[in-house]
């Protein structure tokens, strides 16, 4: 993707709910007065990379800063040998973008995963750490579901921050694409 014509007006990083104006001017590597070869779109020629059949979440809706101000949410107990996923959870958590989303729980109102869901799982896990703010939470749901997640992490044992990370990025994106089968 290509961003053009940043600007700084808009962009002080304190304020809430704003997205810079640069982002309403983002544009898949296409111009639309270029040829088009061989059946496939602009932005397939020039990228090699199909357009998605179906839009999740609309770029206009994508807040980079936080949509309202929160109170400090929950801390989040150390289980045995957790802090590895603790700080990726903490990272995930306080990331503006994906909390703004999941603090809207529309993923869980369209969500029809009948098993294991990252999606839901993370969903859950933001919304109890700002529902118990100045509090501390054990993040079982991730806990229960580590197996799943990564199938040679061990309970207990201490494992590697940026492999988790990996591994729960990569199992919520699973967990947005429809079923291979």
């Amino acid at each position: 993707m290509i961003i053009q014509g940043r600007s700084s007006e808009n962009s002080d990083p304190g304020s809430v709910g704003s997205n810079p104006p640069w982002l309403k001017t983002a544009v898949c590597n296409s111009r639309p007065s270029e040829p088009r070869e061989k059946g496939l779109s602009v932005s397939q020629v020039r990228s090699g990379i199909e357009m998605p059949r179906k839009v999740l979440f609309s770029p206009d809706r994508l807040l980079l800063k936080w949509a309202r101000v929160h109170d400090i949410g929950a801390g989040l107990m150390n289980a045995g040998n957790t802090c590895y996923l603790n700080s990726v959870l903490q990272c995930i958590t306080y990331t503006p973008p994906l909390a703004n989303y999941m603090l809207t729980k529309e993923h869980s109102k369209t969500c029809h995963e009948p098993g294991f869901c990252m999606m839901c799982i993370m969903e859950n896990h933001i919304l109890q750490v700002f529902a118990n703010s100045g509090r501390v939470i054990r993040p079982t749901g991730v806990l229960k579901e580590l197996k799943t997640i990564a199938k040679h992490f061990q309970s207990g044992n201490q494992e590697d921050a940026h492999e988790f990370l990996r591994y729960t990025v990569e199992a919520m994106q699973q967990s947005c694409l429809p079923a291979i089968k």
